[in-house]
């Protein structure tokens, strides 16, 4: 066997006239290219085969390989366009395929037949645009395969993709300044997407753009199973960019109101051998039988007849199109799932075991019931099972009590829970027993409680009845009262079902009668035994995205939009009429069940990125208010159903974004980023004593998520543009309202003045007197203290040094001095007598 190896050759790319290994393939010299040995071609070298020839032949030997250098500066095997190949195989340890690189100049479609480590995976390349050609100069598409855990790149992946093969890539590029093209990748049973997956319609691929791993929409090509198939992205995407490496990942269908797939086949069973007649896992148009206790995993199937248990543990979904039969059940942990297709099939018995998030005695939690309420003979209804809760480290039932719904309306009140309807929420408090304790030190009498002084533990709840399938309608009342805040236009509803809840498409499908926001209960500090809370008290969620009651160390808690099951919630209503639950709303991605107020399930997937950051304002007096801004081009300068939310706290001192017609927000959607925006800010405190404060910034996304665009805060009152990337704001008032003191905007107008530039001013207080000094004239100046109150103002007389008596306390101050120029300086100084 002969073996050719082709060394560095630069700057040969598309001569007429190569070196003897380079093949000149004109239709006068060759019809046709043959390999029959083993070609390597070393890194910048380029074999190319010309637009003369018809195909490119890998060759019969069972040990011919084609190989490339897979350095930066690789070999590749060229081809021009229209050029056919033949001989590619996939068998292993023959090699007819290219280890390595390949470029093609085609305009229209072509296939990439690469592989690494014996596995032959082509990528094809469709609905070319913009590729360059040979007579260009360009380099034209760019292919290659790599059998390497994608991870070997960067880990990072946007949470919307919620597992990444561990088993291979690819890179798809292009030198071109606009190449484009579909990009279609390949697996088999080595590729173990059953691994990643248990829907083919949750396969993706995914790309690396630079930062994470992110959804590339695609859909796979009819004939796929989990075995083997082919999937495509749903458009071209642009080859000439950051994005370059391309994997399978799973990206779980949001929502899940699919086609209802007709049984095929002669079944699938559980067996205690495992799966059969087959060793994988049963799809969605298998009807399974389980024979046997199934110990855990998640599975889809048409219909299931369970003549045996199947456990579900957390994070794990079972996905049934059609109904449920025989005698046995479901055992489902905490924040696993279970959904039916159907709404009008038969659903299962379920044994669940929901967790609350950390509780200390008298807290209150919300909830709502995934069965139906009538419960089980022996088990009575959901109220006495409520009875059985107990603390995951403790030995008594009986860990709630004290249950209520709400009554909303003209009369609204809370009410002792009597009856639990299906897509109704009630709240629950812990009970005053062990091992919810409280333990202060004798120096520490109830008027200084700590938190420090209870214990906590999270609370187990277990559920059995008939699971909840199908559509439930909640009838809701308005109260007449002219206040949109009134507490009687609130109202308690639960996620009814046994998987998680898709937020978005509840708030799109009802957004007629209620405004636009879920609203879950989290009190930021624990409560003194009372019913009342402190501080702020509910997260506010909208299509924009998620405030918070507290830092994340706190609050113990994050969501995404993502209702878990059993989960109560509020929303207020916009008018009377009926809220509607339906199986669309449903999702199963498989950690979407895990925000029951975070319990230790861990994080679900994540809405999409977009341009947003939030701003929180805090004190050493607990005080804790967040605001969310984001840019959509939905979105508009107005009260935007779905995305804007108004303020919603009772935290004693708040931030806040301001609407032209007043109106107080926590969620501010806008339009299409500007650099020119100018979003209004207002602040409220109780009481007039002078209080510290900081403004923060946090969990800033798109365009704000990076160095690019700067965010600054503008105190019109010192006239400051404070740039957040230089750290916390902090201000003092003893204001109860600011309303037109600070915005956010996006300049520095001082930045861009260059008569600014020049302006050098230094100011300091010496022995009662304070110094003024400018390389520019000054016309005023005023002396604020740190409550922003005005002490001194005066006129300096077009001066460059300015001295004036200091008779004040020692303190820190601030001086604002004007220039003739008209613009505006401010300085901080330490008087200290």
């Amino acid at each position: 066997m002969n073996k050719n190896t082709i060394h560095s050759i630069k700057n040969i790319f598309f001569l007429k006239i190569f070196f003897a290994v380079i093949l000149l393939c004109t239709n006068n010299l060759y019809s046709q290219v043959g390999q029959q040995g083993t070609l390597h071609i070393e890194k910048d070298t380029y074999f190319y085969i010309g637009s003369g020839a018809t195909d490119f032949t890998f060759g019969a030997s069972p040990t011919a390989a084609t190989t490339t250098n897979r350095t930066a500066t690789s070999g590749k095997l060229m081809f021009a366009d229209a050029i056919s190949l033949l001989g590619v195989t996939s068998s292993p340890g023959t090699g007819h395929f290219v280890d390595g690189f390949v470029s093609t100049f085609s305009t229209g479609s072509f296939t990439f037949p690469i592989g690494d480590n014996g596995s032959y995976r082509p990528a094809t390349v469709s609905d070319i645009s913009n590729n360059t050609i040979e007579t260009s100069g360009g380099l034209g598409i760019n292919g290659a395969y790599y059998e390497i855990n994608p991870t070997t790149i960067d880990a990072n992946k946007n949470v919307a993709v919620t597992q990444l093969s561990n088993k291979e890539y690819w890179e798809i590029s292009s030198a071109s300044a606009s190449a484009s093209a579909k990009i279609t990748l390949s697996w088999d049973a080595n590729s173990d997407v059953a691994g990643l997956i248990a829907n083919l319609s949750d396969l993706s691929i995914v790309g690396w753009d630079g930062i994470e791993w992110v959804e590339v929409p695609s859909t796979y090509v009819d004939g796929s199973t989990l075995a083997s198939g082919t999937i495509i992205t749903d458009a071209a995407v642009s080859l000439t960019g950051t994005m370059k490496y391309y994997t399978l990942g799973a990206v779980p269908v949001i929502n899940p109101c699919l086609d209802l797939p007709i049984a095929a086949g002669s079944g699938v069973s559980w067996e205690l051998t495992g799966w059969t007649p087959d060793v994988v896992p049963p799809t969605l148009t298998d009807v399974v039988t389980i024979n046997a206790p199934y110990p855990g995993g998640s599975f889809v199937c048409n219909s299931l007849v369970l003549n045996a248990d199947v456990t579900l543990l957390d994070g794990q979904v079972l996905e049934i199109v059609y109904g449920v039969t025989g005698g046995s059940k479901i055992i489902m942990a905490n924040t696993s799932s279970l959904i039916q297709r159907d709404g009008f099939a038969a659903a299962p018995t379920i044994f669940l075991t929901k967790e609350t998030r950390p509780l200390r005695r008298d807290d209150y939690t919300y909830f709502g019931s995934p069965i139906n309420p009538t419960g089980l003979v022996p088990y009575g209804n959901l109220i006495t099972q409520l009875g059985d809760a107990q603390a995951s480290t403790g030995t008594l039932k009986g860990a709630l009590n004290g249950m209520y719904s709400l009554l909303s309306g003209d009369a609204p009140a809370w009410q002792n829970l009597t009856t639990i309807k299906i897509g109704e929420g009630f709240t629950a408090k812990i009970t005053n027993q062990a091992p919810f304790g409280y333990h202060p030190p004798a120096s520490n009498p109830p008027a200084t409680w700590n938190v420090l002084d209870y214990d906590f533990d999270y609370v187990n709840v277990p559920i059995k009845g008939i699971a909840n399938n199908g559509d439930y309608p909640v009838t809701i009342t308005k109260s007449t009262n002219a206040l949109a805040d009134y507490e009687g236009n609130y109202i308690l509803l639960a996620n009814p079902y046994p998987s998680a809840l898709y937020a978005d498409l509840f708030l799109e499908e009802n957004q007629s009668v209620i405004d636009g926001v879920v609203y879950l209960w989290r009190a930021s500090s624990q409560n003194a035994q009372t019913i009342t809370y402190n501080q702020s008290n509910y997260i506010a969620y909208t299509k924009l995205g998620t405030t918070y009651t507290g830092p994340s160390s706190v609050t113990d808690l994050t969501f995404d939009g993502k209702i878990a099951s059993g989960q109560g919630f509020l929303v207020r209503a916009y008018a009377n009429g009926t809220v509607n639950f339906n199986n669309c709303m449903r999702l199963v991605s498989p950690l979407s069940n895990a925000n029951f107020q975070k319990t230790k399930g861990g994080k679900a997937a994540a809405k999409k990125v977009v341009d947003r950051f939030k701003l929180s304002l805090t004190n050493v007096n607990g005080v804790y208010s967040q605001i969310l801004i984001g840019y959509l081009p939905e979105c508009t300068y107005q009260f935007d159903k779905m995305y804007d939310a108004p303020r919603n706290s009772v935290s004693t001192s708040q931030l806040f974004t301001t609407l032209d017609d007043g109106q107080k927000l926590a969620i501010n959607g806008r339009p299409t980023f500007s650099l020119t925006d100018v979003v209004p800010l207002g602040f409220t405190k109780t009481g007039t004593k002078i209080e510290n404060y900081n403004i923060s910034i946090s969990e800033k996304e798109g365009v704000f998520n990076g160095s690019t665009v700067k965010v600054y805060l503008y105190d019109k009152l010192f006239d400051v543009y404070h740039n957040f990337e230089n750290g916390d704001y902090s201000f003092s008032t003893n204001a109860e309202n600011l309303l037109d003191r600070f915005s956010v905007v996006y300049s520095d107008a001082t930045l861009s003045n260059p008569d600014f530039d020049k302006s050098r001013f230094t100011t300091y207080i010496k022995n009662e007197v304070l110094y003024l000094n400018s390389s520019n004239e000054m016309s005023s100046a005023e002396v604020f203290d740190i409550s922003g109150k005005i002490i001194d103002s005066f006129k300096v007389n077009d001066v460059l040094n300015y001295t004036r008596k200091f008779n004040h306390a020692e303190a820190v101050y601030i001086v604002k001095v004007r220039f003739l120029n008209g613009m505006i300086t401010n300085q901080k100084l330490i008087n200290k007598n």
